[in-house]
């Protein structure tokens, strides 16, 4: 059975330089900052509010990151077959077809709230939905709850 990787490629925390958002965000989460999932096919996935996707504004989207600077990124691979890798570029594709917007509440709330607002997303709440919710339970043959 052949495998393909999907990286999930961790946005470690600059020092004292970064954006609002990123400082904001150092607050509740000291070492990283982001999270994106790159595909096979060179491919990231992700939500963000820097306006990339596919209707302009802040949400989901895929975007082509070189990653130039290799010492800024944390990076785990997760090994999947052809049929997950399939299964979950469907669902990352079908969210960001419909627009899936970010969520800047649930970000903040994450930390602080415990809130979110349902059918938006912030970065590693969209990449382990769609990723992890697919890959982790046909490795452990458990069936995941989606709050999980």
């Amino acid at each position: 059975m052949n495998f393909y990787p999907i990286e999930i490629k961790f946005r470690n925390a600059s020092g004292k330089w970064g954006s609002l958002a990123e400082q904001a965000i150092k607050v509740v989460s000291p070492n990283r900052i982001h999270v994106e999932a790159k595909f096979p096919d060179g491919r990231s996935f992700s939500s963000t509010s820097a306006k990339e996707a596919l209707d302009g504004k802040n949400g989901v989207r895929f975007k082509d990151i070189n990653y130039s600077h290799p010492e800024r990124w944390t990076d785990y691979t997760l090994w999947v077959t052809k049929q997950e890798l399939d299964e979950i570029l469907f669902g990352c594709e079908c969210l960001v077809a419909v627009g899936g917007e970010y969520d800047y509440r649930g970000a903040a709330g994450c930390a602080f709230t415990g809130s979110q607002q349902h059918r938006k997303w912030f970065c590693s709440e969209v990449v382990f939905d769609r990723i992890c919710t697919k890959w982790l339970p046909a490795r452990i043959n458990h069936k995941m709850h989606p709050d999980a």
